[in-house]
């Protein structure tokens, strides 16, 4: 279960205005998470390493003393695996790919050991050490996309990937309240090339016939018969009413993906859908209908949920930069370095 987005700011949002120390606008908050969310991630890695140290050298309890399982929990939140082909002897990693565990090819038959490109000519100088296709081995090129298998795979090979991804940006989605001006949070999941669920598309009507048949129309855009758009969108699906032969509302009940700024969504009237005689209905997006133009759609922090805390804290201490009041950034600092001090 990811952290919700919503409670991490709204609790940010508690202390600050307790503290009377300014307010976080939604922008701000988005661009302090993800810096946060990554440094997390990568104090993970540190902390699991101290945690194997002590371990290793009789330092730390065993049974409910122990924490390396709970370090470890952390990172296989975000483990994932992926298929990958080599060919000419390269194969392109995932794009979200942070940290490789471990490379094993189909059948887990054989294993890839990750080595340093630079340590290549070392291994190579003696056959005790030299990578074979018993032992195989692999290196990341200079980019960090791509590696390289050793001894050379010079035919297409599928080979499987274990590893810790890069989270997701997290996203405070939000629409302003017209009366107030305030920020009112939307649940609702953010899809990169989606249809807005807020507002729906009824201000987005370009073309509404006088003569549709009353009722509820439900379609989803290029799978239902009727429903068509002038892009390369698929997946939408709204719902229309028509009310006095003529439509009212439209509102979006699926994203979709893939639709553009501009693009048309028709719904065929005459002889087809929505029933008539006149034309079709017509709808053009605008950059309000879509999440990746617009604020609306959010995105959940991709944490263990034990970082909740630790996330709230984090955003506190980079708060006091952004609003430039240095006693939120020492009193979160101060939390911090007390619950680390616990941890040892």
């Amino acid at each position: 279960m990811a952290i919700n987005i919503n409670t991490v700011y709204k609790t940010v949002l508690s202390i600050m205005n307790k503290e009377q120390r300014g307010f976080l606008t939604p922008d701000e908050f988005n661009k302090i998470a993800k810096q946060v969310q990554l440094n997390l991630i990568d104090k993970t890695f540190y902390d699991l390493n101290r945690q194997y140290n002590l371990k290793n050298s009789r330092a730390i309890s065993a049974g409910d003393g122990d924490t390396t399982e709970n370090i470890r929990e952390k990172l296989d939140y975000l483990h994932k695996t992926s298929d990958i082909t080599f060919t000419s002897n390269t194969a392109t990693l995932p794009t979200d790919a942070y940290k490789i565990l471990e490379v094993v090819s189909t059948g887990r038959t054989k294993v890839y050991e990750e080595i340093k490109r630079h340590e290549l000519n070392y291994l190579l100088s003696s056959k005790l050490t030299a990578p074979s296709t018993t032992f195989p081995a692999f290196y990341k090129n200079t980019a960090g996309t791509t590696i390289t298998g050793s001894p050379a795979i010079t035919d297409a090979t599928d080979l499987t990937v274990s590893y810790i991804k890069y989270p997701i940006d997290p996203r405070f989605g939000y629409s302003r309240d017209t009366t107030y001006g305030t920020y009112v949070y939307d649940s609702g999941a953010f899809t990169a090339g989606g249809i807005a669920i807020q507002p729906g598309l009824t201000n987005s009507i370009t073309i509404n016939q006088t003569d549709f048949i009353d009722n509820t129309y439900t379609g989803t855009i290029g799978v239902t018969d009727g429903y068509s758009t002038s892009g390369s969108g698929a997946g939408g699906a709204i719902s229309i009413v028509v009310s006095g032969n003529t439509v009212t509302s439209i509102t979006v009940t699926a994203a979709g993906s893939s639709f553009a700024i501009g693009d048309t969504i028709e719904v065929t009237g005459s002889g087809g859908v929505l029933g008539g005689s006149i034309g079709n209905l017509l709808i053009t997006l605008a950059a309000n209908n879509l999440y990746s133009s617009s604020t609306y759609g959010s995105i959940n922090f991709e944490l263990h949920p034990s970082e909740e805390m630790s996330l709230i804290n984090g955003v506190l201490a980079y708060a006091g930069v952004v609003i430039r009041d240095p006693n939120i950034t020492s009193l979160a600092g101060n939390i911090i370095q007390s619950t680390e001090q616990a941890k040892q």
